[in-house]
């Protein structure tokens, strides 16, 4: 029994509840309705969350909805005679493709008879404009010296030092913002017992994701409604774009986010900080997610 068998074995309830993925999602990943999950990074992260809690191997499932959106060409058998290879190559595979270009044809064509008559209708009005102007007007000739493009001489060397200078400086700031300082970043609380809570804002949902630094580990959830997260030491909280509150139990109140931007955090020794986007690339190697 393959992974995806077991997969098909375990009921929707008992994923869901365990990766709080709604059941509806699940059931288009098990019958693979691909054109039902239209962003790619919430599908990855549904199989990610799925693989992980119940150690499943099921990569297969995301090149399949990569092929699905972006169809590859399969490589032609080099074993075929010459004669099948002439077949394959003036067969169109995908005919939708043939009626693509056949319309791109016809637009230019269209194009170019459009393009031919503004040209026309200019050119007939600059012959019109010029024959009255010539009318009206008498030609005089004025004699003039040659135009001589004034030559200036630039200080090339200053330049060139003035450059490799910019250059330096522009190398110096980008390995000082790739520097994760602590001291200097916002602390918001102390986390009680390692849970986190968080909230989206009433009856939206919103795009967590999690990385553990220890392992490099990626875990991403779509939430709905107020869920809770055990943390390790050395951990980055990502959001989507959405409103959210995060729920502090020392003091039971509430932090709230009322913007349509990405968000950032840090979990570490039982403190959460909030990480700009140039701290998530320091700690991560470059990469926010």
């Amino acid at each position: 029994m393959n992974d995806f068998d077991k997969l098909l074995k375990i009921s929707n309830e008992e994923i869901s509840e365990n990766t709080h993925i709604l059941i509806e999602l699940i059931e288009h990943i098990k019958n693979k309705d691909y054109d039902k999950i239209k962003i790619k990074a919430h599908f990855n992260g549904f199989i990610q969350s799925i693989s992980n809690e119940y150690n499943l191997d099921l990569q297969f499932l995301i090149d399949e909805y990569d092929d699905f959106y972006h169809p590859k060409l399969h490589p032609i058998d080099k074993n075929i005679t010459d004669n099948q290879k002439n077949v394959l190559e003036n067969t169109n595979i995908f005919p939708e493709d043939r009626e693509l270009e056949d319309n791109k044809e016809t637009n230019n064509h269209y194009i170019t008879i459009i393009t031919g008559i503004f040209i026309l209708v200019i050119a007939m009005f600059f012959i019109i404009f010029n024959d009255n102007t010539q009318v009206k007007k008498k030609v005089s000739f004025v004699h003039e010296r040659p135009y001589k493009k004034p030559i200036i001489k630039k200080p090339i060397k200053k330049i060139i030092k003035l450059e490799k200078a910019l250059i330096k400086e522009d190398k110096k700031k980008e390995e000082e913002s790739a520097i994760f300082d602590l001291s200097k970043t916002k602390k918001m609380y102390q986390v009680k017992n390692d849970m986190l809570l968080i909230e989206p804002f009433r009856n939206n949902n919103i795009w967590i994701g999690t990385i553990d630094l220890n392992n490099k580990k990626q875990v991403g959830n779509i939430l709905r409604g107020q869920t809770s997260y055990k943390l390790k030491s050395n951990t980055i909280i990502l959001t989507g774009h959405g409103y959210c509150n995060f729920i502090n139990k020392n003091n039971n109140k509430l932090i709230k986010y009322r913007t349509l931007k990405k968000l950032f955090f840090y979990y570490k020794d039982g403190f959460l900080y909030q990480l700009k986007k140039q701290d998530v690339l320091a700690l991560n190697g470059g990469f926010t997610w």
